[in-house]
């Protein structure tokens, strides 16, 4: 039986060992060998992307009740999350990143990939167009490095319409509705988590991977 190559990608960064999407974590991975990278978005209230995955602050570890959604991009840069419960104060100080802080990095590396997540909050309260667009426009130097990646569909047809380079869609499942889509788009990447998978499950074959 033919062998199948293993891609690693470095989710959130070298996150085992550093606060993950930090700059530090993203640094780590690539300093490692890393060249598949992936990362959330959400939209700060300013509509700066930002490289965070949670968007209620106490999960981000602040002292407060509220959302990244409402906090402009200048506060959120100076907003702790040095993962303390795990790391004590051995990364105090490491704070969020705007989303192009990270484009000197991946101009650096230039055969390295870069998948962004567009998480579900920032589509609800900004829409997938401005989410999009200013994503895109924060990777403009990246553009042929970067996937756009959604779980939300409309999402990933609107950063195939404003010219993403590569999208992908996050599954759900693997139903026939989700198939028809992928058939109609044809996206380069399809993600599902394994254990959503039937245990007689064929990946679908097409263009993507």
């Amino acid at each position: 039986m033919a062998a199948h190559p293993i891609t690693l990608v470095a989710h959130r960064g070298n996150a085992a060992e550093l606060p993950a999407n930090t700059l530090p974590a993203f640094e780590s991975a690539l300093a490692l060998g890393v060249r598949q990278l992936a990362l959330d978005v959400q939209l700060a209230s300013d509509a700066v992307p930002m490289v965070v995955r949670e968007y209620e602050l106490r999960r981000l570890g602040a002292a407060r009740d509220g959302s990244v959604l409402d906090l402009p991009a200048g506060e959120l840069a100076r907003l702790e999350v040095a993962e303390r419960e795990r790391f004590g104060d051995r990364h105090a100080g490491v704070c969020i990143p705007r989303l192009a802080d990270l484009v000197p990095l991946l101009q650096a590396v230039p055969d390295a990939t870069l998948f962004v997540t567009l998480q579900r909050a920032s589509l609800a309260r900004h829409g997938h167009r401005r989410v999009v667009r200013t994503v895109l426009e924060a990777l403009e130097p990246l553009r042929q490095q970067c996937v756009l990646l959604s779980r939300e569909f409309a999402a990933v047809v609107e950063a195939r319409r404003e010219g993403a380079g590569r999208v992908g869609w996050i599954l759900a499942g693997l139903d026939a509705h989700a198939q028809l889509k992928c058939e109609a788009l044809q996206p380069q990447f399809l993600c599902i988590d394994a254990a959503r998978l039937p245990a007689a499950a064929r990946p679908w074959l097409g263009p993507w991977q």
